[in-house]
């Protein structure tokens, strides 16, 4: 798509751990000589599959999709045999200098919250353009859904991704 586009003309996008993988992948875009995409929009995005931060814990109650248990189960089989916290797992650990224009959409009501403003205020701290979009009282990936809420968001993806 690079080739044929334009990295300006690319976006990456993923939810949940899709999202965790898209910002994994863009952190390893230098190594493999490949430039940015434009954009990176981030749903929901699980970026610390080691889920330590202490602040996850208090979101687990009001999650009605993930729990931590299952969750770490799952990070383990994913990283298979690499650290749980090597970038290429958990980009929150990873380079984020070299990424440009992030879009996080994150929800009150999912333990990846807490992870994924962290996420966004060190994207930020490094000087580069990210957006943090809360959806109070909302649940993960809650732009994908078909509930009134998700209307701004969707709007506010397509018009950061719509070329003129």
């Amino acid at each position: 798509m690079v080739e044929k586009y334009g990295a300006d003309s690319v976006t990456l996008m993923g939810d949940a751990s899709g999202a965790g993988i898209a910002a994994s992948f863009c952190q390893l875009l230098p190594e493999l000589g490949l430039p940015q995409p434009e954009r990176l929009v981030l749903i929901s995005p699980w970026v610390d599959a080691s889920l330590a931060n202490p602040d996850v814990a208090a979101y687990e109650a009001a999650d009605p999709m993930f729990a931590l248990q299952g969750l770490r189960r799952i990070a383990h089989t994913w990283a298979k045999g690499l650290d749980i916290n090597d970038p290429r797992v958990s980009p929150i650990n990873g380079g984020v200098r070299m990424l440009r224009n992030v879009m996080v959409f994150t929800g009150t009501r999912e333990l990846f919250h807490p992870d994924a403003v962290l996420f966004h205020q060190r994207v930020n701290a490094a000087g580069i353009h990210s957006e943090l979009h809360v959806g109070s009282g909302l649940n993960a990936n809650y732009p994908l859904y078909p509930i009134p809420e998700a209307n701004r968001a969707l709007e506010e993806i397509v018009s950061a991704v719509s070329m003129d």
